[in-house]
């Protein structure tokens, strides 16, 4: 079946990732799939506090706003609900106070993460944004308010850099040793139209090029797995957009290749082996077939503890 694929070779990353090390995925949908991956195979991974974000600049913003300890939150109102135009649609609160104290609480709880984390995983979405025409800023999510507030563009290439280079220094200043992952989502926003949809992704490629120089990081083309490698749609849900499971664990194969080594892959067999043999269910759960499945299971679990502690299930 290989002949039927564009070669694809994906550098191997000589920094490995280990389950004593802590993971952030932050930006568009794509990172709260990866970090799926990584909360089912034991790692300490931490994603998106502020929701799913899908453009450069405002992601830059969740992490500039942790570390300088902003203690402003642009705050709307939509029926009976507070929401933060820095955040996703499922950060909200029934009082702007209790709002407020919701995203400083996230914000605090980032830095913390962001002093301690050994990879950062950031994925950009869309160039394309949504500026606040009553204070001229872009906005995260508009949150379903009326389109003549805002005015969409398409942003420009340098002005993003130039922001993310303020966000990366900051974040050297707290964590000199962090190891940044710049990708791509390669989800499309057809609502944009395609043509639009292809200047966007070009542009964010760009970005995070650049950016992998400037911080001396590394880029995984989750894009280029998509969109040029299994190129078909059989590999795309429904909906011809968004990768289905199949193009995920694809993916998640990549990233095993790329980043662990081969005692995190012989762990993590372990840890697939436990997680299958929790989920399965017994039709008589007092039974001694199913007791003896049960304490199977403890013992698994205590062995693969007793090789790495930090390990979350």
């Amino acid at each position: 079946m290989k002949d039927f694929f564009l070669p694809f070779v994906i550098p191997v990353s000589e920094r490995k990732i280990s389950h004593q090390d802590q993971i952030i995925l932050l930006g568009s949908c794509f990172s709260d799939e990866m970090s799926q991956f990584f909360k089912l195979s034991g790692f300490q991974e931490f994603s998106n506090p502020f929701g799913t974000i899908f453009h450069p600049y405002c992601i830059a913003n969740q992490i500039i706003d942790a570390i300088s300890l902003n203690k402003e939150v642009r705050s709307v109102k939509r029926n009976d609900l507070f929401f933060d135009y820095e955040s996703g649609a499922k950060i909200f609160a029934k009082s702007e106070a209790e709002l407020i104290a919701l995203i400083l609480e996230k914000r605090n709880h980032l830095l913390d993460r962001l002093k301690k984390c050994s990879h950062l995983f950031i994925t950009f979405g869309s160039a394309f944004a949504y500026r606040h025409n009553a204070d001229g800023m872009l906005v995260a999510n508009c949150h379903k308010q009326k389109a003549d507030l805002f005015t969409k563009e398409l942003s420009e290439t340098d002005a993003i850099i130039e922001h993310w280079k303020i966000c990366l220094d900051l974040l050297r200043s707290i964590n000199p040793n962090i190891c940044l992952h710049f990708t791509v989502s390669p989800v499309r926003h057809s609502k944009d139209g395609l043509p639009e949809n292809n200047r966007s992704k070009g542009r964010l490629i760009e970005i995070a090029h650049q950016l992998v120089d400037y911080s001396k990081g590394r880029y995984f083309p989750s894009y280029e797995i998509i969109i040029d490698h299994l190129r078909d749609y059989r590999f795309y849900k429904q909906d011809r957009i968004h990768p289905n499971d199949e193009a995920l664990d694809y993916i998640w194969e990549q990233i095993q290749e790329t980043y662990f080594s081969s005692e995190t892959k012989k762990l993590l067999s372990k840890i697939s082996a436990y997680q299958k043999s929790k989920a399965h269910r017994f039709f008589y759960p007092e039974s001694e077939e199913a007791q003896t499945h049960s304490e199977k299971l403890e013992v698994l679990k205590n062995q693969i503890l007793q090789e790495i502690p930090t390990i979350q299930f």
